[in-house]
């Protein structure tokens, strides 16, 4: 029996409409990897109880520390949900993970990153992926902005398939 890899993707990316806005990002790149790999769309921000539509998220610089929390409502502070749910998706037997860009969930070192004033002040990783990291799963990530580079898509894919075979898929 053949196991196709699976792939974690930011389910805003697969047509989901999940997104604080109650919209989508629909990513015809990642679509097209349907045929290689089994993608399971995951939204982590829904998945810790945040409703859609809702309240936009962020990254604070608050000393030595990363937080995520509303914009608008700071008391709401959802970083170690995100973290948590991170670490749970890192033993789900996926080869690697698609992640939206920039977000404050799912940004791989390219979310805006502000100071307690809301000043951006550079970027930083989402607390999912923090989550994912401190699990010790070195899996394949990719931003679907990258996916389109033709370069990045081909390293991608092929490190999912070494991570894949490294695990026991044919």
């Amino acid at each position: 029996m053949t196991l196709v890899p699976r792939i974690a993707v930011s389910a805003c990316l697969t047509g989901e409409k999940v997104r604080y806005d109650g919209d989508d990002r629909l990513s015809r790149a990642v679509l097209e990897l349907d045929e290689q790999f089994e993608l399971i769309p995951v939204c982590p921000e829904v998945a810790i109880g945040l409703g859609v539509p809702r309240q936009t998220i962020g990254l604070y610089q608050e000393g030595d520390a990363i937080r995520i929390r509303q914009h608008e409502a700071p008391f709401l502070d959802v970083t170690d949900e995100l973290f948590e749910f991170g670490l749970s998706q890192a033993g789900q037997f996926f080869c690697g993970f698609i992640l939206k860009a920039r977000s404050p969930s799912c940004g791989i070192d390219d979310a805006e990153l502000r100071n307690e004033h809301g000043q951006v002040i550079g970027t930083g990783t989402g607390g999912f992926i923090r989550g994912i990291s401190a699990a010790g799963a070195d899996l394949p990530m990719i931003n679907e902005e990258d996916l389109r580079e033709t370069d990045k898509l081909q390293a991608f894919i092929a490190d999912v398939q070494a991570f894949a075979n490294n695990q026991g898929f044919d």
